[in-house]
């Protein structure tokens, strides 16, 4: 009798990103050093550059190779940019956001408590794929077992500040 194959690999889940860079190699070791990734492994190759490897950051896995010339898949310096962000939950998120910009991330929206108890802000790494770091803290110990959502802010000022944020976004260049 034939076993039955799990669809979804074991350790991932039903969505994985899958980034292409230039440089994979440096982009593994600043992902180290910036966000505490694990590298779970990596196959090099024609000329040194990876062809796929697979990294641990938190409890999510993410896969990353270099750009090849001849696939369809670009790094974002060919593009101009990047079409995505990566958002990294963490508990301190002073401490991680710091982390990064020591490590060589450029701060593309300064730390900021968006909204109340959601600390957050995006740097951008040396491939010039963006990751926005940030906490959720809407469940407060003082709501614990309501099973309600705290979403506490101001809508004038979140207006404001969204209004604020993109014309932010329109001065970076990417």
């Amino acid at each position: 009798m034939a076993r039955a194959t799990k669809p979804i690999p074991q350790g991932l889940h039903t969505l994985t990103t899958h980034l292409v860079v230039r440089g994979a190699a440096k982009a593994i070791d600043f992902y180290k050093r910036a966000f505490g990734a694990e590298e779970i492994m990596r196959m090099e190759g024609p000329g040194g550059k990876i062809g796929h490897a697979e990294l641990r950051i938190g409890d999510s896995v993410i896969f990353l190779a270099d750009e090849f010339p001849q696939s369809t898949s670009k790094a974002p310096q060919t593009l101009g940019g990047t079409t995505c962000t990566l958002n990294l939950y963490v508990e301190d998120v002073d401490a991680s956001f710091e982390k990064a910009v020591t490590a060589g991330a450029k701060t593309t929206m300064p730390l900021a408590d968006i909204l109340v108890d959601f600390p957050q802000g995006d740097t951008q790494e040396p491939n010039r794929l963006l990751f926005f770091v940030g906490s959720n803290r809407f469940f407060s110990a003082r709501h614990a077992g309501t099973g309600k959502l705290m979403f506490p802010f101001d809508l004038s000022r979140a207006k404001k500040l969204a209004s604020k944020l993109w014309n932010r976004y329109e001065e970076i260049s990417i």
